[in-house]
């Protein structure tokens, strides 16, 4: 029996050019609700200088199957004209979704932009994502169907 080590030939891997989750399908989730007995969810989405992104994050939260959503954009003081012209038109878009912008005072960094957008929803669920994610269409009513079936875990 020969105590040499092997030798590991290196993984050999060609990472695809466009992201998995464009290629799945979402199941549709039924929910066991009217509109009307759906929960409100807030999304908070915390933004400095991110203009070029914000877009195609409300785009996701607003291809959303679940009905009851308003979404909170907290403007961290963004210094660009871009972010801050994004900000505007995204104000004065029409949508099914009520879409709030909150200015805030001073730069008070990712985190506390978060808490800010937070201490204004007075809901039972907040969802927060930052500016460069994108949530698949069902990802709300899946996870509002997972917290209403098991109570439990909201203690």
């Amino acid at each position: 029996m020969s105590l040499r080590p092997r030798l590991l030939s290196p993984l050999r891997y060609k990472a695809s050019s466009t992201p998995y989750w464009t290629s799945v399908t979402p199941k549709r989730v039924r929910s066991e609700w009217s509109d009307d007995e759906k929960p409100l969810v807030f999304v908070i989405i915390p933004h400095f200088n991110m203009g070029e992104y914000r877009h195609r994050t409300i785009d996701s939260v607003l291809a959303s199957t679940y009905s009851k959503i308003e979404i909170i954009v907290v403007d961290d003081c963004s210094t660009d004209r871009h972010s801050q012209s994004v900000l505007d038109s995204i104000g004065k878009s029409s949508s099914r979704v009520d879409i709030h912008i909150v200015r805030c005072l001073a730069n008070i960094g990712l985190s506390a932009a978060r808490n800010f957008g937070i201490r204004k929803a007075r809901v039972k669920y907040i969802l927060t994502i930052d500016v460069e994610d994108m949530v698949i269409n069902d990802f709300v009513e899946v996870g509002v169907n997972a917290l209403e079936k098991n109570t439990n875990i909201l203690s």
